[in-house]
């Protein structure tokens, strides 16, 4: 289990303001957060030396694949999820042609359904850019209406089992629905059971309201010793 306990005076002040329900304490929390982003990336580094052959991995929120790449190349089992049609056609021409990548043109949360999927409003003029920023659930004053698509999600649950094995590594980058699975696995011993390690990105810098929910998902993950459930990955 990573450390992330605050080891400066700065930290460990931010780390006390951060549990206040108001500005100060989101903007301590946001503060925090990118100073505990440089131990996430080193861990999430050192977590990809363990990975290899005969391993599964799954990379939810695959976007044009720039991670499903680096999984890949550890020779590991890689299941890519990427619900957005067009971005999905970009991650196929990346990443398609690898033998040891399966893509899911799927969303993935809690239950399984069809969801509107928000794009930004810059999705069509700077693809690059705002690609990353489509969203099941985050209905901001920077999603675009008109570029709303229907999409199928699947459940987490259903997509554990799919992998009929150990999971040796998740990471969820999938704008916001990641608390809703989160929320879930709480609950649900027998799929944590199955995995080893969780990457999540929890964007709490696009909604403020979710911080205190946040931070008593981060203590709850840290109760575990097994898997490894690291909340402070950007």
């Amino acid at each position: 289990m990573a450390d992330y306990k605050p080891r400066t005076l700065v930290e460990k002040a931010l780390d006390r303001l951060q549990h206040l329900d108001n500005r100060i304490g989101h903007s301590a929390a946001r503060k925090l957060g990118r100073r505990y982003r440089k131990r996430a990336a080193d861990d999430f580094a050192a977590v990809l030396q363990t990975i290899g052959p005969g391993d599964i991995v799954f990379d939810l929120g695959a976007n044009v694949g720039e991670v499903t790449q680096l999984f890949a190349a550890t020779g590991a089992t890689v299941h890519a999820f990427e619900p957005d049609p067009v971005t999905f056609a970009h991650l196929e021409t990346n990443v398609g042609a690898l033998p040891n990548v399966v893509l899911h043109a799927q969303a993935v949360g809690a239950e399984r359904g069809t969801v509107k999927l928000m794009r930004s409003k810059g999705f069509m003029s700077d693809f690059a850019r705002y690609s990353v920023a489509s969203t099941v659930i985050f209905d901001t004053a920077r999603v675009d209406p008109a570029l709303t698509v229907e999409v199928e999600m699947v459940s987490f649950r259903d997509i554990v089992e799919l992998a009929k094995g150990r999971i040796a590594l998740v990471k969820m980058d999938i704008e916001g629905a990641e608390l809703q699975i989160l929320d879930m696995l709480a609950d649900a011993p027998d799929l944590l059971a199955r995995i080893d390690t969780l990457f999540v990105e929890t964007h709490q810098h696009l909604r403020p309201a979710d911080t205190q929910h946040i931070l008593k998902l981060r203590e709850w993950a840290a109760s575990f010793a097994q898997p490894d459930i690291n909340l402070h990955w950007h």
